[in-house]
Parts: C-alpha cells; structure tokens; sequence
C-alpha cells in the first residue's frame, strides 16, 4: 500500500508550490490508481476525534508551528495513530466525515495574524488528495483558487541570512525549527528554516551533503527525515530557487555513509521505516 502518498500532494509543497508544478513528484499515478479503485469501495465512517483548530486538544493532538517558505503555519496530527472524523473552529463546523472522505489523517493551517485562514486536510492513511478550505466573512468554505489565497499571506524578510542545515542536530536552533512526529505510521523530523533564514548548505555533523551552487542561488526550505530507532535514515530535501521553481532531493544512510539516491529507492527505504 502507499504509504506516504505523494510528498507533493500532501502537507508541504502544496503549502509553497502550486498545485502540479512539483518535478518528480512521488506516487502520483499511484495515487489516481488508488483513488479510482475507491471510488466503488463501501466506506463505514469509523469513530475518530474531533478537532478544534482554534484549541487543539493536547490531550488528543500534537501541534507545531513553524515558517514554511515565508507562510506562518501549523501542522495539526493526532496522537496515538488516531483519526479525525470532525473538524471546528469553535462553534463554526468546517468538515465532516462522510461517503468516501472516510478520515483526516492531519491538518496543515496557514496563519493570518495567528489566526488560521486556510486549512489543508490531508485524508486517509494512504495519502488521498486534499481538501482545502478558505476562511471568509466569519465562514469556511472549500477553495479551488489555493494558490492565489496562499500568496495573499507570504512574507518577505527585509534581510536574510544563510546558514548551514547541520542534521545531527535534533532540537530547535536560532535559525530553524526541528520538531519529530510520525507521518502514516512512519516517525520522522521536520527541518524547518525559520523566517528570515535561507538553508544554502547542509551537512550531518561535519559532513557536508549539499551546497547551493552561487550562480544558482538555491536554498533548502524545508527538509523531512524518516528515522529509524531514533537516527536518521532518509532525507527528503525540498529545494527553491529565485525564480521560484522548485526540486526535490533524497539521501539515503548505507554503508556508514550517505549517498544520493533515486526517488524510487528513496520510496522504498522511507516505507520500510514504518512502525
């Protein structure tokens, strides 16, 4: 089964690069297979959580925020491989489970002011597209203009400064948030540069992996590492250049070393750590 889903289809390059501009983007003829096998499954709602994204239960829920490429953000997962069934934001209802939208795996919010304006639900343990919804005049509603509400809430430093992305390094630093959750059942870290801070270089201890060639002016804003007994074993590296354009790229740990390898292994490497 497909654990992940595509990267590009769920909670992160969808949160900075619009919809299908992601190159090499991960399981995505899958994913169609997958979704037209469903379309005639029978779905029996199960009994799951509900969330308010105004005051997540901490009881019930894991919470990060962090910057994602100049987008306040918080990421939203249920403890304890649980599910969302039913999602508010105070007395407002958002969304239910219903037909073939059998759970909500996670929520990713972008933030105005703190406040959430948008929420990306990413459904089901098998990475099944997301439902985007857009808050108006007191009212959430689903979106299909994603892009353009998500450039309404990018910021622009006045300044910025590059640092190198060191990922022996599992706690936050003054230029990037670090943080670990589980992913479909598959533990990970977050390496998320913090605003005002562009990631050209990264490195594990003082190894380097990756520099951003000058001309290029490349920078890594946002990095995913599968974990295997607490170390890291897989590296999910999401590039950005000045024209916006974007890449991807994966490391695998072999042999006492990392090696760049191909998104198909990668794949393979990343599901093997599921627990």
């Amino acid at each position: 089964m497909n654990v992940l889903g595509d990267l590009c289809l769920i909670l992160l390059i969808r949160s900075s690069i619009a919809p299908g501009s992601c190159p090499g983007g991960r399981f995505g003829g899958r994913l169609e297979a997958n979704a037209k096998a469903k379309q005639n499954t029978p779905t029996t709602p199960p009994s799951g959580l509900v969330l308010d994204i105004g005051q997540p239960d901490s009881t019930n829920y894991q919470s990060f925020d962090y910057n994602n490429d100049g987008i306040p953000t918080k990421l939203i997962m249920p403890k304890d491989d649980n599910v969302i069934t039913s999602i508010k934001e105070g007395s407002l209802d958002i969304w239910k489970t219903s037909g073939d939208n059998v759970a909500c795996a996670f929520v990713t919010l972008r933030l105005s002011d703190g406040k959430p304006v948008i929420a990306q639900l990413t459904k089901n343990t098998n990475g099944h597209p997301m439902v985007i919804f857009v808050k108006k005049d007191g009212t959430w509603k689903p979106t299909d203009d994603y892009t353009n509400e998500l450039s309404k809430l990018r910021k622009t430093p006045e300044s910025v400064e590059n640092f190198t992305l060191d990922l022996s390094i599992n706690q936050d630093t003054p230029n990037c948030r670090i943080f670990d959750t589980k992913l479909y059942g598959v533990p990970v870290r977050f390496y998320a540069p913090k605003f005002g801070f562009h990631a050209t270089k990264m490195s594990f201890g003082g190894t380097e992996l990756w520099t951003n060639a000058p001309e290029s002016n490349k920078r890594i804003f946002l990095l995913i590492a599968g974990l295997g007994n607490g170390e890291l074993k897989t590296i999910n590296a999401f590039i950005r250049d000045p024209n916006n354009g974007s890449e991807l790229l994966y490391y695998g740990f072999k042999d006492g070393k990392w090696e760049n390898i191909s998104k198909d292994e990668y794949n393979k490497k990343f599901e093997g750590l599921k627990k």
